[in-house]
């Protein structure tokens, strides 16, 4: 992969050139996987779902996702040297040093006369700028993976909504469908009261049989968990505009804080 054009930074827009390089990735990513299964309809600059005849993933399925993510990371692993964005400050899930930085300066600015209330998180974002090792592998990566972007379609759980697909770190994927499936309700409004840590384990177990985090992956997980937990409380545009905190942070800031301070004990343990 050329390093000078994977490393362009963009926020929002993909130029015309970009999207032709684009689409030349995103035609192998579709033969690597089944695009039979996938349905897409090919147009000069975007993609475009055809109807898929394909239900919700229940509650009682969720344990069928690790095993199904960790195929669909193997067999977009080998797709090496072709262009596909490495986004950085993204309305994408991501723990670069530069968004942890702007989530610091946000909360520094907006809890400038109550920074007691988030003391924990504070403290999480700034132990993870300085202790994650970012020595993971980069791969493409579905990039938003939550429920909702995946769905049951006969024998087969399809990814779709793979528009915001990149370079990164594969264990992005999993801790972000972890946090939607297991701390925030199905609307993303509120964290849950009660945090079915046994299944995350579960989850991850599964997942790591068949495509085995590295150590450092194990070694920095709470950090990475932390990070992602705290961006997922802004919405895509609060994260570098102060004052654009919604109601969401505030109403979840006091469990997303005591989560923090309870649950870093527990992520440590996971892999133990």
């Amino acid at each position: 992969m050329d390093a000078k054009i994977a490393r362009k930074d963009k926020p929002y827009y993909l130029s015309l050139s970009d999207y032709a390089n684009w689409r030349i990735t995103i035609e192998k990513v579709l033969k690597k996987l089944d695009a039979s299964i996938y349905k897409y309809k090919i147009y000069d600059k975007f993609y475009e779902y055809q109807w898929i005849v394909g239900y919700p993933i229940q509650e009682s399925q969720y344990l069928l996702l690790p095993k199904a993510i960790a195929d669909f990371h193997k067999t977009l692993s080998d797709i090496k040297d072709d262009y596909l964005l490495l986004q950085r400050i993204t309305h994408q899930p991501n723990i670069e040093p530069t968004t942890i930085s702007l989530m610091i300066s946000n909360l520094n600015y907006t809890f400038q006369h109550e920074k007691s209330s988030i003391n924990n998180i504070l403290y999480s974002l700034n132990k993870a700028k300085t202790s994650l090792g970012y020595k993971y592998k980069k791969q493409i990566i579905h990039g938003d993976l939550h429920l909702n972007n995946i769905i049951k379609s006969n024998a087969d759980i399809v990814f779709i909504d793979i528009i915001d697909m990149h370079y990164d770190y594969k264990i992005i994927d999993v801790v972000w469908l972890l946090l939607f499936t297991f701390i925030w309700d199905a609307k993303h409004e509120t964290v849950l009261d009660n945090i079915r840590y046994d299944n995350i384990m579960e989850f991850l177990t599964i997942y790591n049989k068949f495509s085995p985090f590295e150590l450092s992956e194990k070694t920095d997980f709470a950090d990475i968990v932390s990070v992602l937990m705290i961006y997922s409380l802004f919405t895509n545009h609060s994260l570098w505009r102060k004052r654009r905190i919604d109601s969401v942070f505030y109403s979840n800031v006091e469990k997303i804080n005591m989560i923090l301070a309870e649950g870093s004990k527990i992520w440590n343990t996971l892999f133990l």
